[in-house]
Protein backbone atom coordinates (compact mmCIF):
# COMPACT_ATOMS: atom_id res chain seq x y z
CA UNK A 1 0.00 0.00 0.00
CA UNK A 2 1.50 3.64 -1.07
CA UNK A 3 1.98 5.98 1.86
CA UNK A 4 -0.91 8.65 -0.43
CA UNK A 5 -3.66 5.48 -0.08
CA UNK A 6 -2.62 4.66 3.75
CA UNK A 7 -2.75 8.89 4.33
CA UNK A 8 -6.31 8.51 2.51
CA UNK A 9 -7.57 4.98 4.74
CA UNK A 10 -5.85 6.48 7.99
CA UNK A 11 -7.59 9.50 7.92
CA UNK A 12 -10.51 7.76 7.56
CA UNK A 13 -9.70 6.45 11.25
CA UNK A 14 -8.16 9.40 12.62
CA UNK A 15 -9.27 12.86 11.26
CA UNK A 16 -12.81 12.38 11.80
CA UNK A 17 -12.91 10.72 15.50
CA UNK A 18 -15.69 8.10 16.07
CA UNK A 19 -16.51 8.29 12.74
CA UNK A 20 -15.38 5.21 10.28
CA UNK A 21 -15.74 4.37 6.52
CA UNK A 22 -17.18 0.95 6.24
CA UNK A 23 -15.28 0.28 3.03
CA UNK A 24 -11.49 0.01 4.15
CA UNK A 25 -10.14 -2.77 5.44
CA UNK A 26 -9.43 -1.36 8.96
CA UNK A 27 -7.20 -4.58 10.48
CA UNK A 28 -5.18 -4.21 7.01
CA UNK A 29 -4.90 -0.29 7.58
CA UNK A 30 -3.74 -0.37 10.59
CA UNK A 31 -1.12 -3.17 10.10
CA UNK A 32 0.38 -1.03 6.69
CA UNK A 33 0.28 2.11 9.55
CA UNK A 34 2.42 -0.32 12.11
CA UNK A 35 4.26 -1.61 8.59
CA UNK A 36 5.47 1.57 7.12
CA UNK A 37 7.47 3.02 9.95
CA UNK A 38 6.49 6.52 9.85
CA UNK A 39 6.37 8.13 12.66
CA UNK A 40 3.67 10.93 11.65
CA UNK A 41 1.44 8.13 11.26
CA UNK A 42 2.13 6.00 14.44
CA UNK A 43 2.02 9.08 16.76
CA UNK A 44 -1.78 9.18 15.26
CA UNK A 45 -2.19 5.57 16.64
CA UNK A 46 -4.07 6.22 19.61
CA UNK A 47 -6.99 8.33 17.72
CA UNK A 48 -6.53 5.28 14.73
CA UNK A 49 -7.59 2.67 17.54
CA UNK A 50 -10.33 5.05 18.85
CA UNK A 51 -11.93 5.05 15.49
CA UNK A 52 -11.19 0.97 14.79
CA UNK A 53 -12.77 -0.03 17.55
CA UNK A 54 -16.12 1.71 16.14
CA UNK A 55 -15.28 -0.22 12.72
CA UNK A 56 -17.36 -3.28 12.38
CA UNK A 57 -14.82 -5.11 10.78
CA UNK A 58 -11.79 -4.37 13.37
CA UNK A 59 -10.83 -7.66 15.54
CA UNK A 60 -7.56 -7.88 17.26
CA UNK A 61 -7.14 -11.38 16.85
CA UNK A 62 -7.31 -10.65 13.23
CA UNK A 63 -4.71 -8.10 13.20
CA UNK A 64 -2.17 -10.29 14.80
CA UNK A 65 -2.90 -12.81 12.54
CA UNK A 66 -2.05 -10.42 9.50
CA UNK A 67 1.44 -9.44 11.38
CA UNK A 68 4.18 -11.95 9.56
CA UNK A 69 7.00 -11.43 12.80
CA UNK A 70 6.62 -11.80 16.27
CA UNK A 71 8.35 -8.56 16.40
CA UNK A 72 5.40 -7.11 14.59
CA UNK A 73 3.25 -8.10 16.88
CA UNK A 74 4.93 -6.85 19.76
CA UNK A 75 5.35 -3.72 17.82
CA UNK A 76 1.48 -3.84 17.90
CA UNK A 77 1.01 -4.51 21.16
CA UNK A 78 3.32 -1.50 22.50
CA UNK A 79 1.26 0.75 20.30
CA UNK A 80 -1.95 -0.36 22.09
CA UNK A 81 -0.58 -0.19 25.51
CA UNK A 82 0.44 3.31 24.51
CA UNK A 83 -2.71 4.19 23.46
CA UNK A 84 -4.21 3.26 26.77
CA UNK A 85 -1.95 5.05 28.62
CA UNK A 86 -2.29 8.07 26.78
CA UNK A 87 -6.27 7.45 27.67
CA UNK A 88 -5.89 6.89 30.92
CA UNK A 89 -3.56 9.91 30.90
CA UNK A 90 -6.78 12.08 29.47
CA UNK A 91 -9.04 10.23 32.06
CA UNK A 92 -11.16 8.85 28.93
CA UNK A 93 -12.42 5.57 30.26
CA UNK A 94 -13.61 3.71 27.35
CA UNK A 95 -15.26 0.79 28.28
CA UNK A 96 -13.55 -1.42 25.30
CA UNK A 97 -10.09 -0.07 26.85
CA UNK A 98 -10.88 -1.32 30.24
CA UNK A 99 -11.64 -4.98 29.02
CA UNK A 100 -8.15 -4.77 26.68
CA UNK A 101 -6.28 -3.28 29.82
CA UNK A 102 -8.33 -5.85 32.22
CA UNK A 103 -7.30 -8.75 29.94
CA UNK A 104 -3.88 -7.60 29.71
CA UNK A 105 -1.35 -9.71 31.33
CA UNK A 106 0.25 -8.39 34.55
CA UNK A 107 3.86 -7.19 32.42
CA UNK A 108 2.06 -5.28 29.88
CA UNK A 109 -0.20 -3.86 32.95
CA UNK A 110 3.32 -2.46 34.19
CA UNK A 111 4.05 -1.35 31.32
CA UNK A 112 1.00 1.13 31.18
CA UNK A 113 1.89 2.37 34.25
CA UNK A 114 5.32 3.36 33.06
CA UNK A 115 4.07 4.99 29.74
CA UNK A 116 1.43 7.10 32.00
CA UNK A 117 4.47 7.86 34.40
CA UNK A 118 6.63 9.26 31.39
CA UNK A 119 3.65 11.11 29.50
CA UNK A 120 2.88 12.58 32.98
CA UNK A 121 6.19 13.91 33.48
CA UNK A 122 6.46 15.01 29.29
CA UNK A 123 9.52 12.06 29.40
CA UNK A 124 10.56 10.75 25.73
CA UNK A 125 10.37 7.17 25.96
CA UNK A 126 11.31 4.33 23.53
CA UNK A 127 8.78 1.81 21.51
CA UNK A 128 10.89 -0.77 19.67
CA UNK A 129 13.00 0.87 17.57
CA UNK A 130 10.88 4.31 17.84
CA UNK A 131 11.11 6.99 19.82
CA UNK A 132 8.32 8.73 21.52
CA UNK A 133 8.29 12.26 22.24
CA UNK A 134 5.56 12.55 25.15
CA UNK A 135 4.69 16.05 25.05
CA UNK A 136 4.60 15.94 21.15
CA UNK A 137 1.94 12.75 21.10
CA UNK A 138 -0.24 14.61 23.45
CA UNK A 139 -0.53 17.29 21.07
CA UNK A 140 -1.23 15.15 17.99
CA UNK A 141 -4.11 13.36 20.11
CA UNK A 142 -5.56 16.96 21.50
CA UNK A 143 -5.38 18.47 17.77
CA UNK A 144 -7.49 15.70 16.22
CA UNK A 145 -10.31 16.99 18.60
CA UNK A 146 -9.45 20.09 17.56
CA UNK A 147 -9.33 19.48 14.25
CA UNK A 148 -11.05 22.42 12.06
CA UNK A 149 -12.85 25.43 13.55
CA UNK A 150 -13.75 25.05 17.24
CA UNK A 151 -17.07 26.45 16.67
CA UNK A 152 -17.99 23.53 13.69
CA UNK A 153 -20.80 21.13 14.40
CA UNK A 154 -18.79 18.38 14.02
CA UNK A 155 -16.07 19.58 16.63
CA UNK A 156 -19.17 20.52 18.77
CA UNK A 157 -20.04 16.88 18.34
CA UNK A 158 -16.75 15.38 19.28
CA UNK A 159 -16.56 17.53 22.62
CA UNK A 160 -19.93 16.51 23.45
CA UNK A 161 -19.37 12.69 22.81
CA UNK A 162 -16.09 13.22 24.66
CA UNK A 163 -17.80 14.99 27.76
CA UNK A 164 -20.77 12.00 27.67
CA UNK A 165 -18.06 9.52 27.75
CA UNK A 166 -16.48 11.05 30.62
CA UNK A 167 -19.22 11.77 33.06
CA UNK A 168 -20.89 8.31 32.00
CA UNK A 169 -17.50 7.19 33.44
CA UNK A 170 -17.74 8.78 36.73
CA UNK A 171 -21.25 6.83 37.22
CA UNK A 172 -21.65 3.46 35.32
CA UNK A 173 -18.76 0.71 35.32
CA UNK A 174 -17.75 -0.48 31.86
CA UNK A 175 -20.41 -3.11 32.21
CA UNK A 176 -22.94 -1.18 32.66
CA UNK A 177 -22.14 1.89 30.14
CA UNK A 178 -22.09 -0.76 28.12
CA UNK A 179 -25.40 -1.99 28.47
CA UNK A 180 -26.45 2.21 28.95
CA UNK A 181 -25.26 2.24 25.37
CA UNK A 182 -27.23 -0.54 24.34
CA UNK A 183 -30.74 0.23 25.40
CA UNK A 184 -30.25 3.99 24.23
CA UNK A 185 -29.61 2.29 20.85
CA UNK A 186 -32.27 -0.70 21.19
CA UNK A 187 -29.82 -3.59 20.63
CA UNK A 188 -30.74 -7.02 21.67
CA UNK A 189 -29.41 -7.93 25.26
CA UNK A 190 -28.55 -11.49 26.52
CA UNK A 191 -31.09 -13.07 29.33
CA UNK A 192 -28.42 -12.38 32.08
CA UNK A 193 -27.59 -8.68 30.32
CA UNK A 194 -31.45 -7.37 30.50
CA UNK A 195 -31.39 -9.18 34.46
CA UNK A 196 -28.73 -7.02 35.12
CA UNK A 197 -29.29 -4.13 33.80
CA UNK A 198 -32.99 -4.39 35.28
CA UNK A 199 -31.55 -5.16 38.52
CA UNK A 200 -27.88 -2.67 38.67
CA UNK A 201 -28.38 -0.16 35.57
CA UNK A 202 -32.08 1.11 35.29
CA UNK A 203 -31.79 1.90 39.09
CA UNK A 204 -29.19 4.56 38.52
CA UNK A 205 -30.85 5.83 35.18
CA UNK A 206 -33.94 6.35 37.45
CA UNK A 207 -31.93 8.56 40.06
CA UNK A 208 -29.96 10.49 37.56
CA UNK A 209 -33.54 11.37 35.38
CA UNK A 210 -35.38 12.52 38.59
CA UNK A 211 -35.61 16.20 38.34
CA UNK A 212 -35.42 16.94 41.68
CA UNK A 213 -31.65 15.60 42.14
CA UNK A 214 -30.83 17.24 39.04
CA UNK A 215 -31.97 20.78 40.46
CA UNK A 216 -29.76 19.93 43.58
CA UNK A 217 -27.15 18.90 41.83
CA UNK A 218 -26.69 22.06 39.34
CA UNK A 219 -27.34 23.87 43.06
CA UNK A 220 -24.51 22.37 44.64
CA UNK A 221 -22.38 22.68 41.52
CA UNK A 222 -23.53 26.64 41.24
CA UNK A 223 -24.76 25.92 37.59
Amino acid sequence: MDNEKLLRNISSLGFSLFETDKRIDVNETIYQTLKSGNLRFLEGFPVILANAIKHPGFDVNALLNICKSEDEKRTLMQFIILSISLYKYFHLKFWWADKMYKKMSDENKEIVNHFLQYLKKDDNFKIMEYTINSAHIKDVFKNYFQYEESNTEKTKSNYEQLSLEFALSHIFSPKQKALFFKKLNGEKMTKTEREYYYRRVKKKIAALANSEVHSLSKKILGY
